[in-house]
């Protein structure tokens, strides 16, 4: 069960909260909440501060796999480039 939640679910669910479309919705709802201070909408969507930090955690998740991502791609490049003067040496 473990090995299904690391390896399926947890990405899954990442990939889906950091999903451009997602985050332009937390949004677009967090706009809606903010106009209409109602408390049926606030009972269908939620408070707006919790949807404005939900999106704000979304956004630095998004950009903390970005840079995990270049990250790993320089760290790939560092050891090709140690292979190659290992070869030389």
């Amino acid at each position: 069960m473990k090995n299904f939640l690391d390896k399926k679910l947890f990405p899954a669910v990442i990939t889906y909260a950091v999903d451009r479309w997602h985050i332009v919705f937390l949004l677009c709802l967090g706009v809606v909440l903010m106009t209409y201070q109602k408390p049926l909408v606030e009972l269908v969507g939620g408070n707006y501060t919790n949807v404005v930090s939900a999106t704000v955690a979304l956004l630095i998740l998004r950009e903390e796999i970005h840079q995990k991502k270049s990250h790993g791609d320089l760290h790939d490049k560092i050891d090709e480039l140690h292979d190659k003067i290992d070869k030389l040496n």
